[in-house]
């Protein structure tokens, strides 16, 4: 009826009355002249209509779109409620429905499931970039007047800039823009038409009151109500419903609604039952006969409403064929007047029952506008509870006492999650210091305090996070969003505090409570769980992850929304495997989404500009790292150089590293603790105070991490500290070739399966003969994989495309490969060598190992090619 749903949207409710042009009223005025400045809209990229209440703005609109049927034209009609970007957008949205496609449903939900005010512009990119058609679209946006939210503003001029020129807005308001369109202006890419222009010629008036309104009065009559309203259109049809022209009770046109003494006039002409029913439903949105007949009681509506028409009241109907109506805002403002005159307890009864009905209509969010309206929170709290966890839901969520949404841990737990988002600090401040007087939630206060403390407090201190127990997250009846958040939130907590195993737990839990329903959660989690694999040297499993997430977010086509923290993660990966050719791919593609989404935080930039400096560490240019890193360090933090520890190691493996972000970092560790700090900033620490001549505090450090790591299952951070190990022994005066073997066998060992190359490029300068000398002397305790690997160390660490392979080969190894050369099988290169025939498939095994193949033509031409034969 006048709720609108779509498939696979399974809560989607949509007040569909808001996407409905308004039907002209019957037997309108033709405004030629304004229909003529209205032609030039194809050009223009926003049409701006200005004027008072009653001005006729929205029937020139309309009547103009029905006249001269631009195609491809949508409409919404705002109120207060669409007073912020999450259900703004979220309009705009399904206003755009037929534009938008196959698409419309993808961003949609994405609109829905994000709580975050920093996606918006991700989010209305990928809206624009589906949008570009060789096709013109027209969007009317009625009541621009009602959106007055910074946030949003700025959201709105940011789409106005970046939109493409196939799209035109209309904007219809009582007020001067609050946005910004002086570059349209000078670029000609305006079209502004103010209330001046709106008013009737004396013959539209006189056309108007005759043909439109029908009123048979003689014509001198007829030029007086013509000349006091002054070409107001409003103030032609108050006049008329007063009963005709007395002078002095029309106020001049542009001065808003007329006075109150006229609106009584109209008001006192009319019988008891038209009083009551306008003053009823006057705090409607929209009303139709079953909303009327229960709010109201037995009453014959279509009567009721044949009546007020032909008394020329304002009474629009916004769907002929449901039988759905409003007021036009001087009449519906006037009557919100009168209602709030009624009897106090009248005012809850009429708007209790409508809650009753709009809710069995299928329409909560309107149903919770009435039940707010009189302050009835604990039906409030039980619709809140039955609607589906989305932006819209969360909004609503936030209006609640603080002392009604305490009582719900589930809706106490989002409302603080969707301020968080919003970076709300008033509200999460709010909210958190009450959460922490409540016993009832003591299980979540500990996993609260991290994020709370940095966000509300800005806390410069180092707190250890800590999570919520799952024992206490199963005791809540939560719901599955809300469940996923929480455990979202406590994976990265456990991650941070090294404990692996419960991280990777907690976002399997994260994942299967909130499944899909929400996208950003359900990300996230991925994203989350990937980051695990990766620290812990997992990295086919992790990529194995981003492959879920890349045909995730290809096949929802939400690149924008949700690419830079893929692309941004999976670099990482790329990184560690030296993938010079993905990485550079990677951040290309981040680039181009950070300049087509100008996205605003600075932790985005961040994330770009740290992976940006590890890739020139690893591939590029090591100095124009350096700067990078030196930006990052003096442009985004003023403490916490921890988060900086894996480019201060690149810097420090290349003696790069400035004295002053040495110092700084130490200092913190100091502060920490060495034991509260990750394992990545406990391998730098070492490795300074090696390299400062403080050998046993590093070595014992060493042996710490190489314990935690085997007993935690960390393999890369096992592989790191056995190759610092390698360079601390590598200049000992003892002859430690035995340690040194079993460390770099330990390291290929974890390493090879997953490629990991990163830490041993880093330690190229002590480890290339060690490995060489591996591949030479011990290649009968590597497996194929892992020769292949050392192999490829080697060529990456070396710098060399083409490696002297023939110093990597024995000298009967050599023999053996020559007879190969010459087509001899095993048997005859057994008796031409004098060796067993065992002996020569072990020497062939070695040969293919070193030589990076696994066949004997493939070894004969990788020799050739070396110049080895």
């Amino acid at each position: 009826m006048v709720i609108m749903k779509h498939v696979g949207l399974s809560d989607l409710v949509l007040l569909s009355t808001k996407l409905k042009m308004p039907a002209p009223r019957r037997e309108y005025i033709i405004r030629s002249e304004l229909f003529s400045v209205l032609s030039r809209c194809p050009l223009m990229k926003i049409i701006y209509v200005k004027g008072a209440a009653g001005m006729g703005k929205t029937t020139l609109i309309s009547s103009f779109i029905k006249e001269t049927g631009p195609y491809n034209t949508a409409w919404l009609t705002l109120d207060e409620t669409n007073n912020n970007v999450f259900s703004f957008w979220h309009y705009f949205a399904a206003a755009a429905e037929n534009f938008l496609g196959d698409e419309f449903e993808n961003i949609l939900t994405l609109l829905r499931s994000n709580f975050e005010t920093s996606q918006i512009q991700n989010l209305l990119t990928m809206m624009i970039n589906h949008l570009c058609s060789d096709k013109d679209y027209y969007m009317v946006l009625d009541d621009m007047h009602c959106i007055t939210d910074e946030t949003l503003v700025g959201s709105i001029e940011y789409f106005i800039k970046s939109m493409p020129e196939n799209l035109h807005i209309f904007m219809i308001s009582r007020e001067d823009p609050k946005l910004y369109l002086g570059e349209l202006a000078v670029s000609g890419k305006l079209l502004f038409i103010d209330g001046d222009m709106l008013r009737f010629t004396c013959d539209e008036g006189m056309r108007f009151l005759k043909d439109t309104l029908k009123l048979k009065v003689n014509d001198e009559e007829l030029l007086l109500m013509n000349d006091f309203a002054e070409g107001w259109i409003g103030g032609l049809q108050l006049v008329a419903a007063a009963g005709g022209a007395k002078k002095g009770l029309l106020q001049a046109a542009g001065s808003g609604i007329a006075a109150d003494y006229l609106t009584r006039e109209i008001f006192k002409m009319l019988t008891e039952d038209e009083r009551l029913f306008l003053t009823v439903t006057g705090v409607l949105s929209y009303f139709d006969e079953d909303i009327c007949l229960h709010i109201i009681g037995d009453m014959d509506f279509k009567s009721m409403i044949e009546r007020l028409t032909t008394k020329n009241l304002f009474i629009i109907c916004i769907d002929e064929e449901n039988g759905i109506y409003r007021y036009h805002n001087i009449l519906g403002e006037y009557l919100k007047q009168q209602f709030s005159c009624l009897p106090k307890q009248d005012q809850i009864h009429y708007r209790k029952n409508a809650a009753k009905i709009l809710e069995a209509h299928g329409d909560k969010e309107e149903a919770l506008y009435h039940l707010f309206k009189v302050e009835d929170y604990s039906e409030v709290m039980r619709l809140l509870i039955t609607m589906d966890e989305s932006v819209e839901t969360w909004t609503l969520i936030d209006k609640l006492p603080l002392s009604y949404l305490l009582t719900d841990v589930n809706l106490s737990l989002q409302c603080l999650m969707y301020n968080f988002g919003r970076i709300n600090i008033t509200r999460v401040s709010e909210i958190y210091k009450a959460l922490e007087e409540r016993d009832e939630f003591e299980g979540f206060k500990s996993g609260l305090q991290y994020v709370c403390e940095l966000i509300v407090n800005n806390s410069q201190t180092f707190i250890t996070p800590l999570p919520v127990s799952f024992s206490d997250i199963e005791n809540y009846s939560l719901s599955p969003v809300t469940k996923s958040l929480i455990l979202f939130e406590n994976a990265n907590i456990l991650l941070e505090q090294k404990d692996y195993e419960g991280a990777r737990l907690s976002t399997d839990k994260a994942l299967e409570a909130g499944g899909k329903s929400n996208v950003f959660v359900y990300f996230y989690s991925l994203s989350t769980k990937a980051q695990i694999l990766e620290e812990t040297g997992r990295l086919n499993e992790s990529l194995n992850i981003y492959r879920q997430m890349n045909d995730f977010i290809t096949s929802s086509s939400i690149m924008d929304a949700l690419g830079y923290n893929y692309f941004i993660g999976i670099t990482g990966v790329y990184h560690k495997r030296m993938d010079e050719e993905n990485s550079k791919k990677a951040l290309e593609t981040v680039d181009k989404i950070l300049k087509r989404c100008k996205m605003p935080t600075a932790m985005i930039e961040l994330g770009y500009e740290y992976h940006l400096a590890e890739k020139e560490f690893l591939f590029g240019d090591p100095k124009k790292g350096v700067e990078i890193v030196a930006k990052i360090a003096h442009g985004y933090f003023s403490k916490n150089y921890k988060q900086l520890d894996r480019l201060l190691y690149g810097l420090l493996s290349q003696n790069l590293l400035p004295e002053d972000l040495c110092n700084s970092f130490i200092e913190e560790i100091a502060l920490v603790g060495i034991k509260n700090s990750s394992l990545t900033s406990q391998l730098f620490y070492a490795r300074v105070m090696w390299k400062n001549g403080s050998e046993e505090e590093a070595k014992a450090i060493v042996e710490s991490i190489l314990s935690f790591s085997r007993e935690n299952k960390n393999y890369l951070r096992l592989i790191e500290a056995d190759l610092l190990k390698i360079r601390m022994l590598a200049g000992d005066n003892k002859d430690q070739k035995r340690v040194i073997g079993n460390l770099l066998k330990e390291a290929v060992y974890y390493a090879w399966e997953n490629r990991i190359i990163q830490p041993f490029f880093l330690e190229k300068d002590v480890l290339c003969p060690f490995l060489e000398q591996l591949l030479k002397s011990d290649t009968e305790n590597l497996n194929r994989g892992e020769r292949q690997f050392v192999f490829d160390v080697i060529k990456i660490c070396s710098g060399k495309n083409q490696l002297n392979s023939k110093e990597l080969l024995s000298a009967r190894e050599l023999e053996v490969l020559s007879e190969l050369s010459k087509g001899l099988t095993n048997p005859e290169i057994a008796s031409n060598l004098c060796i067993s025939l065992a002996t020569v498939k072990t020497h062939i095994m070695n040969i293919y190992g070193k030589l990076g193949v696994s066949s004997r033509i493939a070894a004969i031409d990788e020799a050739k090619k070396n110049g080895i034969i």
